[in-house]
């Protein structure tokens, strides 16, 4: 599921791009081995990562807690 998500998935073909053209800049081959381990990477996977809008996290409301006794 992380790999397709990464490398794969249709619906992040234009938020994939930059992460792509980063790798190959580096003359990298996308796979999960340069995308999770190259330092160089991690800001353009944080990038795209926040570009889908899948990891976002939700806002609870404050749920009020009980008093104990």
């Amino acid at each position: 599921m992380v790999e397709h998500f990464l490398l794969a998935c249709p619906s992040y073909v234009r938020e994939r791009w930059k992460l792509r053209s980063k790798a190959l800049k580096l003359s990298k081959n996308m796979c999960i081995e340069t995308l999770l381990g190259n330092p160089d990477l991690t800001l353009p996977l944080a990038n795209f990562i926040d570009a889908t809008h899948q990891f976002k996290l939700i806002a609870k409301p404050d749920v009020p807690r009980r008093s104990t006794p």
